[in-house]
C-alpha cells in the first residue's frame, strides 16, 4: 500500500477526542468519444444524488473526488479533481468534463487504477472508501505491464480496504465483465451494469445474473 498511499491521512478527531465516522468517494469515469451519453447522465443525476446526501443527517464526515481518463495520445491521459469535503468541487469539476478522443476499443484503465491511488489523499482511517468505475472499453491487455500494472493496483485497493464498484456501460463484452467481477470481488465491491432498459448509451450485453 505504501508504493501508492503516500498522502494517505488518518480520521478526523472531534472535540470530545473521538474519531468521526468518515467516507471517501471516488468517481473514476472513462471520458473517450463513446462515453458522451454516461457523462450526460453522470452530470444530471450526481448533483442531484450528493445534494440528497448532504441534506441526510448521516453524522459522517464525506468527500468526494473525481478522475477522468482516456488514452495515449489523446488530449489527457487522466485529470482529477482531488478529495473535498465541499460536494460543489466534484460537481463542479464533473460538470466541465466532455467526451472526446478513444479510437480504438481499449482504452488507459490501468493509468487511472494508478492515478486513484497516487494522486488521491484516501482517509486511511475512513469508515467507507469507494471507488465507482464508469467504463466501456477494457485495458490493453496486449501491451506490456498493463496487466501487471492491475494486478498490483487491484491488490494495493484490497490491502487499503477500498471497495472498487465498476459501471459497466455500453461496449462492455464478456471478456471485460469478467475482468470487472474480478475487481468487484478482489476488493470486497459489487459489479454493476447498465441496460438497455436504461435508454443510456448503445447496446448492452445481458450481464450474466441470477433471478
Amino acid at each position: 500500500p505504501h508504493l501508492y498511499a503516500t498522502n494517505s491521512v488518518f480520521s478526523t478527531i472531534g472535540a470530545t477526542g473521538t474519531p468521526v465516522k468518515s467516507a471517501d468517494l471516488l468517481f473514476i469515469v472513462d471520458a473517450t468519444g463513446s462515453m458522451s451519453d454516461e457523462i450526460n447522465f453522470l452530470k444530471k443525476d450526481l448533483a442531484d444524488i450528493l445534494d440528497r446526501v448532504e441534506k441526510m443527517d448521516l453524522s459522517m464526515a464525506i468527500r468526494t473526488g473525481a478522475l477522468f481518463y482516456r488514452d495515449v495520445g489523446d488530449e489527457y491521459l487522466t485529470r482529477h479533481s482531488g478529495f473535498s469535503d465541499d460536494f460543489g468541487v466534484t460537481t463542479s469539476f464533473i460538470a466541465k468534463q466532455q467526451a472526446a478522443g478513444g479510437g480504438d476499443w481499449p482504452e488507459a484503465v490501468h493509468s487511472a487504477l494508478e492515478s486513484s491511488l497516487q494522486d488521491f489523499s484516501w482517509n486511511a482511517g475512513a469508515r467507507t472508501k469507494i471507488a465507482f468505475m464508469l467504463l466501456d472499453a477494457p485495458p490493453h491487455r496486449d501491451v506490456k505491464g498493463v496487466m501487471e500494472s492491475i494486478h498490483k493496483s487491484i491488490d494495493t485497493y484490497a490491502a487499503m480496504g477500498i471497495k472498487l464498484i465498476p459501471v459497466a456501460s455500453s461496449g462492455i463484452d464478456k471478456s471485460t465483465e469478467f475482468l470487472l467481477r474480478m475487481f468487484a470481488i478482489a476488493t470486497g465491491g459489487t459489479y454493476v451494469f447498465l441496460t438497455n432498459d436504461s435508454g443510456v448509451g448503445l447496446d448492452h450485453i445481458e450481464a450474466t445474473v441470477g433471478d
